[in-house]
């Protein structure tokens, strides 16, 4: 008689646990979900930048200066995170960036915008497998304005280094700063070197070095550089 007793009551203080550890959970998960929605209207919260096969990049939004940068920057693969920071703020540049692309070989690309300095702003170029980054380097962010300049099989892609501020204006000198030219090539975004020494030639007349240097007063060979 107590068996029959005592199991309709265990069953039934079972299923009041139940209910009550869902209704608790469903609470939790709701304030979870109105605080992400909350912190998005805010240019908070963590965000997808890229969700595609089995590659997504995660990171968590930060105003700075009424300006959207993103911090703790994740690449996962198949669930797995192969890369993460958390020291460096990072920039899609008006949603232009990421770029994510396929490389032979099974590697992939990602070129995500950075800013190691205020007011500068550069690429990280990662290349990884499904399992591991294999090459990691910062190229200048470029201007948008890619052609085939030296008329080969690929494109060039080019920027600047650093926003140097100007010498001075309408003067015949200025900063050493050369434009950096980069091919898009199956092992990743690679740097011209023909290409930028001749635009070093053509407007700066003599080439010391892919860097720029605020020491070095060089005189313009080309007015309209």
């Amino acid at each position: 008689m107590l068996k029959k007793i005592a199991y309709p009551l265990f069953m039934l203080l079972f299923l009041v646990m139940v209910l009550l550890t869902c209704n608790t959970m469903n609470h939790e998960q709701s304030q979870e979900q109105r605080w992400l929605f909350k912190q998005e209207e805010l240019g908070k919260g963590y965000r997808w930048l890229y969700q595609q096969q089995n590659i997504g990049i995660r990171a968590l939004a930060h105003l700075k200066n009424d300006e959207l940068f993103f911090k703790d920057f994740a690449i996962m693969v198949n669930d797995s995170t192969i890369y993460f920071n958390t020291t460096d703020l990072f920039t899609t540049q008006f949603d232009l960036l990421p770029i994510v692309r396929q490389l032979p070989n099974k590697q992939h690309e990602i070129l995500m915008g950075i800013s190691p300095e205020p007011e500068q702003y550069r690429i990280l170029q990662l290349i990884f497998t499904d399992t591991s980054i294999t090459k990691t380097d910062t190229l200048p962010l470029f201007d948008g304005q890619h052609a085939n300049a030296d008329a080969d099989t690929t494109m060039e892609f080019k920027g600047y280094w650093s926003n140097l501020e100007p010498y001075c204006f309408d003067c015949d000198s200025t900063y050493y700063n050369p434009q950096l030219y980069y091919e898009m090539l199956n092992t990743g975004f690679t740097l011209d070197t023909a290409t930028t020494k001749q635009w070093i030639d053509t407007n700066y007349g003599t080439f010391n070095g892919f860097r720029p240097n605020k020491n070095l007063i060089v005189p313009l060979k080309n007015a309209n550089l």
